[in-house]
């Protein structure tokens, strides 16, 4: 009994844990598909002077990635004015690149549907397995379970914030290695488009704004742990 109660513990840890990194993906993918906060950041950190790209550039750009990577268009290539010259705006390793991240993209929203999937799976499959085994899931320890995954999900959080506080640059190329599976995104600043148009402290603007707008939930989820601690712990010593 003992290792079945620590196995189910572990199991929804762990189910806790990845529907929040699930929904994290998809947060961020939902981001890089906003094509009107793109157009703010592109107009505040690109610099297209290397290939001759006026700003007036920017909305056709933009529509033209976030329309590709939402599925909207069959590609990202579109014909800009480079100098004197209309020309294709992106080379076939940009292209190629692009679609790595549609794929990457698309990965986070299915992870998204299972995790909800997983939750609405595990509630419905709870009532038929506590009347099988009722012993088992009355030891259950709800507080015990939310205890190790938030402190899985602070741990990560923390690590991956101190990270990109302290190197930001590094962690980005960290993120890169991690996530893609060739060398595409190692584009030449000097010629490529994409990388003009996205230089990183595009990146950085982005990272902030999820911190920003998630930083009180961050900051609440132990302050809420805590506190449902020591409401459980006071119930404890008066029973």
């Amino acid at each position: 009994m003992r290792k079945r109660m620590m196995l189910l513990h572990m199991a929804l840890i762990f189910l806790l844990v990845f529907c929040f990194i699930a929904f994290a993906a998809g947060l961020i993918a939902d981001q890089a598909l906003d094509e009107s906060r793109m157009l703010d950041k592109m107009i505040e950190y690109a610099d297209t002077s290397l290939t001759q790209v006026d700003m007036a550039e920017y909305p056709k750009l933009v529509s033209s990635i976030t329309g590709y990577l939402s599925g909207r268009f069959d590609t990202a290539q579109v014909d800009v004015i480079k100098g004197d010259r209309m020309v294709p705006a992106f080379t076939d390793n940009e292209l190629l690149h692009l679609r790595d991240i549609k794929d990457l993209l698309g990965l986070s929203h299915t992870l998204k549907h299972m995790a909800l999937t997983l939750i609405i799976s595990s509630f419905i499959l709870s009532f038929p397995l506590k009347k099988k085994e009722p012993i088992l899931f009355g030891e259950i320890k709800p507080l015990v379970i939310f205890n190790w995954a938030a402190g899985i999900i602070l741990a990560i959080l923390m690590g991956v914030f101190l990270w990109g506080f302290i190197d930001f640059e590094n962690l980005f190329i960290a993120f890169h290695q991690l996530l893609f599976r060739n060398d595409l995104w190692l584009l030449d600043p000097q010629t490529d488009l994409l990388l003009q148009l996205m230089p990183l402290g595009f990146f950085i603007s982005y990272g902030v704004d999820i911190i920003k707008q998630n930083g009180v939930l961050i900051i609440l989820l132990p302050v809420a742990l805590a506190a449902l601690n020591i409401i459980k712990r006071r119930q404890h010593e008066i029973s």
